[in-house]
């Protein structure tokens, strides 16, 4: 999937469950690829069906994507479980998977080649 951002438009990607439960695996990956000259500061946010949009009732974890550089970057779902303060996030009603970015003055490209469960 190739993501074209510049400043008008930020990278960003939503995926949406149709299987949601993740109970028998331990790791969201996704292969990334940055295809621009400068680096990406991207978040991961995963939500689930009782999450109430708020920013402290999901996973955010940033990440980066040095410049001209694929990189595959694994996260725990141990720690998405655990990261809302006041609740876990239910990971057999995963609803929403989401990879956002900040809008760039350069327009680039990232590419995404996989994103999978461990």
């Amino acid at each position: 999937m190739r993501i074209r951002h510049g400043a008008n438009r930020a990278p960003a990607v939503q995926v949406k469950e149709p299987s949601p439960d993740r109970h028998r695996y331990r790791t969201l990956a996704m292969d990334v690829n940055n295809a621009a000259d400068a680096e990406m500061r991207l978040v991961l946010r995963a939500l689930d069906e009782a999450h109430d949009w708020s920013h402290e009732d999901r996973f955010n974890q940033t990440f980066v994507v040095p410049a001209r550089t694929r990189r595959t970057v694994r996260f725990p779902l141990e720690e998405i479980s655990a990261a809302p303060a006041e609740r876990p996030v239910d990971l057999s009603r995963i609803a929403n998977v989401m990879i956002v970015g900040h809008r760039r003055a350069v327009p680039g490209e990232l590419n995404f080649s996989r994103l999978w469960l461990e």
